[in-house]
C-alpha cells in the first residue's frame, strides 16, 4: 500500500488519458502479480536524441514527490508533471491478438512518428 504524500498531487477523474477496458484489465494483473514489494503503473514521456519523443508505461516500485497521481478505471497511475502534458487526449489499448501482445497508446497529435517494442507501441492506428 502507498502512502500518500501530501506533495503528491492527486487528480481524482482523468481527464487526461483513458485505458480501454481490455488495457485496465491487463495493467491490474501486472500490478496484482507483484508479491515482494507493491508496483505502480507510470506513464512517461522524454525526449530523446533528434527531438524525438517517446512514451513508455513502466511498472515501478516508488513514486516521487512530484508525481501526479491519477485515478481512472480502477488503476492508480502515476505521471511525473513534464510527461502528463503529452498524454492528454492518449487513449491505451492492449493488444493480445498479435504474435507479441502489447499496451499501444493512441496519440491524437502523434501523426508522423511512432515507438515500438516487443510489450509497447505508440504508432497512430
Amino acid at each position: 500500500m502507498i502512502s500518500q504524500r501530501s506533495s503528491i498531487s492527486t487528480e481524482p477523474a482523468c481527464e487526461f488519458f483513458t485505458f480501454t477496458a481490455r488495457a485496465a484489465k491487463e495493467a491490474a494483473e501486472l500490478v496484482a502479480q507483484s508479491h515482494e514489494a507493491p508496483l505502480y503503473i507510470r506513464l512517461r514521456a522524454e525526449f530523446h536524441a533528434g527531438g524525438q519523443l517517446e512514451y513508455s508505461i513502466v511498472l515501478v516500485d516508488s513514486v516521487s514527490d512530484s508525481d501526479t497521481k491519477v485515478s481512472t478505471q480502477g488503476l492508480t497511475v502515476f505521471v511525473d508533471e513534464t510527461s502528463l502534458r503529452y498524454f492528454i487526449g492518449t487513449r491505451i489499448d492492449y493488444e493480445e491478438d498479435t504474435p507479441l501482445p502489447r499496451f499501444v497508446i493512441e496519440i491524437p497529435s502523434a501523426s508522423t512518428s511512432c515507438g515500438r517494442s516487443e510489450s509497447f507501441s505508440s504508432c497512430p492506428r
